[in-house]
């Protein structure tokens, strides 16, 4: 009888890099994807032999759906505390999200099938030992080039179009600041974002997560943050010390009117392969503001925000990107940063730093 294998969470880019990992890697194995929120639903117990959950938003998972009692579960994840200790949040083990690349890749598969190996108590036969092909794998869902996302070097491109680019010049008052992220962003946005001042000017963020959990996950910044944050609705007015995230299912953008800066958060279509896009946030921005705004391009797949991000530097805003070895997947920054559209890279370390001297 084949292995049945359940394969969830919130990332639906990691969850398929998994799928492909183990179907590709193991022989008598059914892996199959299910959505996390039905499974959280589900009063049934799931009829699995083992879970791979991956969750990017560190701190939501600490309880499993109940679903999933008693079946051996490993979570893919960058929170440490859970790293350490997995057993105390009713996990079988649990596994760091892979760098990308493909020894990243390799590393992350000799780890994850030594865990379903131990979590099944079975010697699972390896497929072939040929060398995997791991740029199909990682093919972004927008159909961004994996040699681009992933490559080890990367050099700053000229933009064709330099003479329109303002220079920038920190003489004003920082307005705004507007983030995007991907895959990663979670924990990112928090490192960035967290020991804000409280007197911040307002942030703006897409990160691409499903609706219902970008709700708690502003929720969670309002916790742990100095300033302020809520999930975005439509008509809210930016103010000091204040974090508007996107919602999951609707397009962010900033607006300026009479009284000052606002945003708008409707359902739209897929723009650069996402609702909520980062390329529409950013080319927002960029329409009602210049410099003295901050635009930052954060870890994840695929190139939504590159677009966005040069038109802010076009109007005169100062733009960073999130550097190759600070990123869980350095795609989006990546391509942003070849294609002319960031002024600094930086170590996510880095980021608020950056930020806290310019305000």
């Amino acid at each position: 009888m084949p292995l049945r294998i359940l394969i969830t969470g919130t990332s639906a880019a990691v969850s398929q890099v998994t799928k492909t990992i183990i179907d590709r890697s193991l022989h008598n194995c059914k892996s199959e994807i299910v959505d996390y929120k039905q499974l959280s639903l589900s009063a049934e117990k799931a009829d699995y032999d083992f879970a791979v959950i991956n969750d990017l938003m560190a701190d939501i998972y600490y309880r499993l759906p109940s679903a999933l009692n008693d079946v051996p579960s490993v979570l893919i994840t960058n929170n440490d505390r859970i790293l350490t200790d997995p057993k105390r949040f009713g996990l079988f083990g649990a596994i760091k999200n892979t760098s990308g690349g493909a020894a990243g890749l390799v590393a992350f598969e000799k780890e994850l099938i030594a865990i379903i190996n131990n979590g099944t108590h079975n010697t699972l036969e390896r497929k072939s030992a040929d060398k995997p092909h791991f740029d199909k794998i990682m093919q972004s869902p927008d159909g961004s080039d994996p040699a681009v996302l992933f490559k080890k070097t990367t050099a700053p491109q000229k933009s064709k179009r330099s003479d329109i680019i303002r220079p920038y010049s920190n003489s004003g008052k920082i307005e705004m600041i507007a983030i995007g992220a991907s895959t990663g962003g979670t924990d990112a946005i928090i490192e960035v974002v967290q020991d804000l001042p409280a007197d911040t000017p307002p942030i703006v963020i897409v990160q691409h997560m499903p609706v219902g959990f970008t709700k708690m996950y502003a929720d969670r910044l309002d916790r742990i943050c100095k300033m302020n944050a809520k999930e975005a609705e439509n008509g809210d007015r930016l103010r000091q010390g204040l974090i508007i995230l996107g919602h999951g299912s609707e397009q962010l953008e900033v607006h300026r009117d009479s009284s000052g800066l606002y945003v708008t958060s409707k359902p739209g279509e897929k723009v650069s392969g996402h609702c909520p896009s980062v390329d529409v946030l950013f080319s927002s921005v960029a329409k009602v503001t210049g410099k003295g705004t901050i635009g930052i391009i954060l870890t994840g797949m695929g190139r939504d925000g590159a677009s966005g991000l040069a038109e802010m530097r076009k109007s005169g805003a100062y733009t960073i990107g999130q550097d190759k070895d600070s990123c869980v997947v350095y795609g989006m920054p990546c391509v942003a940063f070849e294609e002319g559209a960031v002024i600094k890279q930086a170590p996510l370390s880095d980021i608020k730093n950056i930020i806290i001297g310019m305000l």
